[in-house]
């Protein structure tokens, strides 16, 4: 079904696109991050979806009392996938030279879920996981949203027809109640389940049901009869909701919820009341706007890729670097456009050679993903690395997943489910760890992934510490009060004699005074770990791996030297901080920093004895580093003798 093409719409395109692509590249200004809430260009796009797709299906139900979901269907195949599995394909050859081993497994596993039209709930599972490497590293992360519009495309059309069918005249009635029982949904979930809320379509659906509702709005009352004090201010606020919603609101809680629904409603405003005597209206259906929001759709499925490729092969870049990457991202999209996208669209690629073309890029696909996922991201492409490094890995991320198996390790072997850092899991708040027939002294380890770090370093030497037995619950660092309640009434906190404090601390520490009231309410001895030794990365690597790249060579002594100049000093004016805390409070402290770094020397341990790297980034500890971290504890007596 046709219908009337709105140039103002391509221009709405541009602005979200846009903002999405500045979002992403990071742009500051004295500090300030430009387009701070670029990425609710997303939700733009959302209500532009919905808008569009019901303008489509309601106008077939309107001339044929039905809808061709086989039509449907084909439409949006020819829309969305030709240009997606180009975008797929171009991106293989840069995943094969870039990511690490472990990054072109997870490379591999996003591919699987963007062809199945579920990428949005694997993002959702993977980066509710801790430790997960930063999201704009990931090539085809932004496909969440895609996901999400395949989705509402699969079970939408069929909710219109059914409407049509036996509801007709309730139609408005029941999509508002859908709206508001959604957005109410997203404002409940994303206070307890953000990542829920943020990647699956129950929190979202209201956004595009918003633009949905606008065709059936603009049919009972159409811009031509609004009175002309509206065509003229509603534009215009709706530009500035928009706009105001882009550049100012940064990412927070709230969101989806209510608060999204400012970029909403600003989205809905802009075009019920589009009118050519309306100056915002002009300006979105100029050639430049039209231009741009022609091409957004490639725009917005290159330039994730385009940025992620470039942040993991050059940490650190400049703007000059980040503003030829957009000038690339146009590049490729403009090519992606004029070859693929309207030859596909526009039918002039018959529907046979849409099955060819889309079958032969399954199978290149395909057969990439079993490759990287059966030799487990083919290790034997960094050739060079494997002999620089020696025994060591050069691959951080399987050294972080390696340093939470032992934890992982002990509640699996029970039945449950592993560990996260800033969660308590439900092992660790329901289960007794401790032999209660042992005398041993009880030692439980509250933190979060610097706790599961000195979990380790005991836990690994508990061969050395005969007598004592060892316990973790994770906890946030802002120390919720929903895990403070478990906390207190957990089986491993019942039976500990000392609680042995250990975070990655920040401003304010008013939570961790809290914590240190609470367990002593429960008349617990405390330990009060200091902040660890922590490393500024040189050119986004860590000092281990930029060291061992850019020399070509290994000087443990020179190498420790480097580690302490490049500590992070800010970490021992919080230790200091945190001393006069423990004081107050009459509790002994760790400190985690001298363990591990020589002020009078002036270096900090790199290796192990046996010649490991103890650190996997900036401060956390690799399992062989936390083992031979625990031995420094052991040695020096540090958990004998404690008393409050």
């Amino acid at each position: 079904m046709q219908v009337k093409y709105r140039p103002d719409i391509d221009g709405l395109r541009t602005i979200a696109v846009m903002s999405v692509i500045i979002y992403h590249a990071e742009f500051a200004l004295y500090n300030r991050t430009l387009f701070a809430g670029g990425y609710l260009g997303v939700d733009v796009f959302f209500v532009l979806s919905g808008f569009l797709i019901t303008s489509l299906l309601v106008s077939e139900l309107e001339d044929t009392n039905r809808v061709s979901i086989v039509n449907f269907y084909a439409r949006r195949t020819r829309r969305l996938l030709p240009a997606l599995f180009f975008v797929m394909l171009a991106s293989i050859p840069a995943a094969w030279l870039i990511l690490y081993p472990s990054q072109l497994v997870d490379f591999s596993k996003s591919l699987i879920t963007t062809l199945l039209f579920s990428s949005n709930v694997y993002w959702w599972d993977k980066l509710g996981e801790y430790g997960t490497e930063a999201s704009n590293l990931k090539p085809f992360l932004h496909t969440w949203s895609l996901a999400v519009e395949e989705q509402f495309y699969i079970f939408y059309p069929l909710l219109l027809v059914v409407l049509h069918k036996w509801w007709r005249k309730h139609t408005i009635v029941i999509l508002m109640l859908l709206l508001f029982g959604s957005i109410q949904l997203a404002e409940w979930v994303t206070s307890a389940y953000p990542s829920f809320s943020f990647y699956l379509i129950p929190t979202r659906f209201w956004e595009l049901a918003a633009g949905g509702l606008l065709v059936y709005f603009l049919r009972e009352h159409p811009p031509e009869k609004s009175s002309k004090f509206l065509l003229q201010t509603m534009p215009a606020l709706g530009m500035c909701l928009v706009l105001y919603s882009v550049c100012f609101m940064s990412y927070g809680p709230g969101h989806p919820g209510f608060v999204t629904a400012i970029p909403v409603l600003g989205t809905v405003f802009l075009i019920w009341f589009a009118n050519q005597n309306d100056l915002i209206t002009l300006v979105l259906s100029s050639k430049p706007f039209v231009a741009v929001g022609k091409i957004s759709y490639s725009l917005y499925l290159w330039h994730f890729p385009v940025f992620a490729f470039a942040r993991n092969a050059v940490p650190k870049m400049s703007v000059l670097l980040k503003l030829e990457l957009i000038a690339l991202t146009f590049a490729f999209s403009i090519l992606s456009y004029y070859v693929i996208e309207k030859p596909f669209r526009y039918k002039r690629v018959k529907l046979s050679g849409v099955v060819v073309a889309l079958g032969l890029a399954l199978v290149v696909t395909g057969s990439f993903i079993s490759y990287s996922l059966l030799n487990n991201g083919v290790r034997e492409r960094f050739g060079n690395l494997v002999s620089l490094y020696g025994k060591n890995e050069f691959d951080n991320k399987i050294l972080e997943q390696k340093s939470w198996t032992i934890l992982n390790d002990i509640a699996m072997n029970k039945g449950f489910q592993v560990s996260q850092a800033h969660v308590t899991s439900r092992y660790e708040y329901s289960q007794l760890w401790f032999n209660p027939n042992s005398d041993a002294k009880k030692i439980l380890v509250v933190g979060n992934s610097h706790g599961n770090d000195t979990f380790s370093a005991l836990y690994q030497n508990r061969n050395l510490f005969t007598d004592k037995q060892f316990a973790r619950f994770g906890m946030a660092s802002n120390c919720p009060e929903k895990q403070m309640s478990l906390l207190v009434s957990s089986p491993n906190f019942k039976a500990a004699n000392l609680v042995l404090i250990s975070f990655r601390y920040t401003l304010p520490l008013e939570d961790i005074e809290r914590l240190i009231a609470t367990v002593k309410a429960y008349n617990k001895e405390i330990v009060l770990c200091l902040n660890t030794a922590e490393f500024h990365n040189i050119e986004g690597k860590p000092v281990f791996d930029w060291y061992v790249q850019n020399t070509k060579k290994f000087s443990e002594t020179e190498l420790e030297k480097l580690m302490f100049r490049n500590r992070a000093l800010e970490r021992d004016i919080l230790n200091n901080r945190l001393r006069a805390i423990a004081a107050s409070f009459h509790v002994p402290t760790l400190d985690k920093t001298k363990l591990l770094c020589d002020f009078e020397g002036e270096f900090c341990d790199a290796v192990t004895n046996d010649g490991y790297k103890i650190f996997y980034d900036f401060a956390h500890l690799t399992q062989e580093g936390a083992k031979y971290f625990g031995k420094k504890i052991y040695n020096q007596k540090l958990l004998d003798n404690v008393h409050n």
